[in-house]
């Protein structure tokens, strides 16, 4: 029989109850740890070349943000809107 923990939790007007393992609690406590101690470096540029060929392409990251598109002074352009974009990788 696993050992478990009961968790209760309340949403809304409705509450629902779940067993928890308690080692893969610990675990994921753990990986989380590791993952606060270690952050993540800023992304960076980097070249990749296609195994047995000469070709080679660079990859370079685009940070998220927003902007304006469309235009007011061309009628096939409007309405100006803005555009949310995430972060994304592209080819340079």
């Amino acid at each position: 029989m696993r050992s478990g923990v009961l968790i209760c939790l309340v949403l809304g007007t409705g509450a629902f109850a779940q067993t928890v393992d308690v080692k893969e609690h610990d675990e994921v406590r753990r990986i989380h740890g590791r993952l606060q101690a270690h952050p993540v470096d800023k992304p960076a540029a980097y070249k990749v070349t296609i195994p047995n060929t000469t070709i080679s392409y660079e990859m370079v990251p685009v940070p998220a943000g927003s902007f304006e598109m469309g235009s007011d002074a061309k009628k096939d352009e409007r309405p100006q809107h803005k555009v949310n974009l995430d972060s994304f990788w592209m080819q340079a």
